[in-house]
């Protein structure tokens, strides 16, 4: 991997992103703190948020979580355009997109399902058509 120095100035965007959620995550101090959670290897380094990551497609994508409980990390985090951040709906409290943007991956396969009838079952839910086509 090239020198952190390198990849810094070579990539400033993404460093910048990857500082904000530093500060968002982690310093109580400052005004845009949250508590939210991230992964150890993002909290220790830019180089392993930017192998997870890679380069932004281009200037108008920013950092997205497929589920905004779970913490900043490679298996919930992508780079999302901001047209398909403005196009989003609420369905069920779930933030759902009206249409796939063709730049988000795939989320994370769902977590094992448990046969125990005491807890509840997680199941993502995925929405492949519009809205609009089912209203009344």
């Amino acid at each position: 991997m090239s020198p952190p120095n390198a990849l810094r100035h070579k990539y400033p965007a993404e460093y910048e992103t990857w500082r904000y959620i530093r500060q968002k995550c982690l310093n109580p101090d400052n005004s845009r703190y949250t508590g939210d959670k991230i992964c150890r290897s993002w909290w220790l380094s830019f180089e392993y948020f930017f192998s997870d990551l890679g380069p932004r497609p281009s200037p108008q994508h920013k950092l997205a979580r497929y589920d905004k409980k779970k913490e900043y990390g490679p298996d919930n985090c992508y780079w999302r355009s901001l047209e398909s951040n403005q196009d989003r709906v609420y369905v069920n409290n779930i933030r759902s997109p009206k249409r796939k943007d063709s730049n988000a991956p795939s989320p994370p396969p769902p977590t094992q399902i448990t046969s125990d009838p005491s807890k509840p079952w997680k199941v993502p839910i995925k929405l492949d058509h519009r809205l609009e086509d089912h209203a009344s």
